[in-house]
């Protein structure tokens, strides 16, 4: 890939951080006014995401975790990643990571995937992200005069398999955001031509069918973004959208989430208690096996134009503004 092409990947997803559609998203301001070093950026997204059904046992499936870090003085940093067949209970695969450090910024990241049978109390089999994340940060050589992109990425894709025991006749999907799962995005604000932008994402799908006598799966069970920028006047944006046919409140899950964020100037924003999330029971077959599975992203982006480009970019918007004036 070239040079172009890799610094606008990364500059659309700086982008996409920031145009998310406000009408699925609910927005915090900051407690207090960020604070670092001089000539800071720092961009991190980081956390575990467990995921599951409540009744059944995992049967083979392909899970893959993947990494990779790029930054505009050096390239890329593409490790081959891992994936396989599920292991016992308990196995654990990874970590992947990945590095790429150039003159002012340092883009890592870092993917890992772990299998587990209880959470919430529930004979619960399922997975977790491990502790996973995607950084991009300054460097302690940090030169705001030249320019510099960053960007990092962390995946797991994680599909698997379910069905009831004996005796059952339903199952619960859940998600649970695990206790001090974070996302940041700072940058000096004596740096005006610096940004930062951070995102935690996901979604999960099932082939579940709530009548084997028609083809009707459930499809999509949630999806979920988490994001920050450090140009974004609201802080932080979280969404959630689930299925209705899981019984869930997304308003209130948002509400909950919400409030289980705490801010520091110097973290960022994390979750000071679990978000538990857990459909209402979901009518299944029993012996039928069923297809359960999703992906959930890392990601982390940092910019230092250089002051001719940000000179430009402000003569532009003078000009834009005096042409809207005179009409």
């Amino acid at each position: 890939m070239k040079t172009n092409d890799a610094r606008r990947i990364g500059r659309n997803l700086a982008v996409t951080l920031k145009t998310l559609s406000a009408a699925a998203l609910i927005g915090i301001s900051p407690a207090a006014a960020h604070a670092g070093p001089p000539g800071y950026i720092h961009a991190y997204a980081n956390g575990k995401v467990d995921k599951g059904a409540t009744s059944g046992v995992r049967s083979v499936g392909t899970w893959r975790i993947l990494a990779n870090a790029w930054d505009s003085d050096v390239g890329w940093d593409l490790p081959p990643g891992q994936n396989g067949p599920y292991g016992p209970v308990g196995s654990s695969y990874g970590p992947v990571g990945a590095l790429a450090a150039g003159s002012s910024l340092r883009a890592s990241s870092l993917a890992e995937l772990n299998t587990f049978s209880r959470w919430a109390g529930l004979a619960a089999p399922g997975w977790d992200t491990g502790n996973s994340f995607a950084q991009v940060k300054h460097t302690a050589t940090f030169d705001p005069t030249d320019a510099e992109d960053a960007f990092a990425n962390s995946f797991v894709i994680d599909p698997a398999s379910y069905q009831v025991g004996p005796g059952e006749n339903s199952t619960r999907f859940f998600i649970n955001f695990n206790a001090g799962t974070s996302i940041l995005a700072i940058s000096d604000p004596l740096l005006p031509n610096a940004s930062a932008s951070a995102r935690l994402s996901g979604f999960m799908d099932t082939t579940h069918q709530r009548d084997l006598t028609n083809t009707d799966p459930l499809g999509r069970l949630f999806t979920y973004s988490w994001s920050t920028s450090s140009d974004s006047p609201s802080g932080y944006q979280f969404s959630f959208t689930s299925n209705p046919a899981l019984g869930l409140n997304d308003a209130t899950i948002m509400s909950t989430f919400m409030n289980a964020v705490q801010f520091n100037p110097l973290t960022g924003y994390t979750l000071a208690t679990d978000v538990a999330i857990v459909s209402q029971p979901i009518p299944a077959t029993p012996g039928y096996v069923y297809d359960l599975g999703g992906e959930t992203q890392y990601n982390a982006v940092g910019a230092v134009p250089s002051p001719a480009a940000f000179s430009l970019l402000c003569m532009t918007g003078l000009a834009v503004s005096t042409r809207r004036r005179r009409a």
